[in-house]
């Protein structure tokens, strides 16, 4: 699937037949937050925190928690 560059009519009704939410998000670079995520990544000291896993025949289970939206971190499913 290609998404469009700015999201447009037909997009956005193709998604809602899918009961699919659409949306259009413009990012503009930021040299210093680059330059920030860089140094933390060269330093080793990103972190990702998980809050459950779970296996793939849980994974109804792992999307419902995640709609309560009180997850603290991620929510990993396995792959065997």
């Amino acid at each position: 699937m290609t998404l469009p560059a700015r999201e447009s009519a037909d997009f956005t009704a193709a998604a809602a037949a899918r009961s699919i939410r659409s949306g259009f998000l413009l990012v503009e670079p930021d040299r210093r937050a680059l330059l920030a995520v860089t140094e933390l990544v060269e330093t080793g000291r990103p972190a990702v925190h998980i809050d459950a896993v779970f296996p793939p025949a849980e994974t109804a289970l792992a999307h419902a928690l995640g709609e309560t939206g009180r997850t603290v971190g991620t929510l990993v499913l396995t792959v065997d």
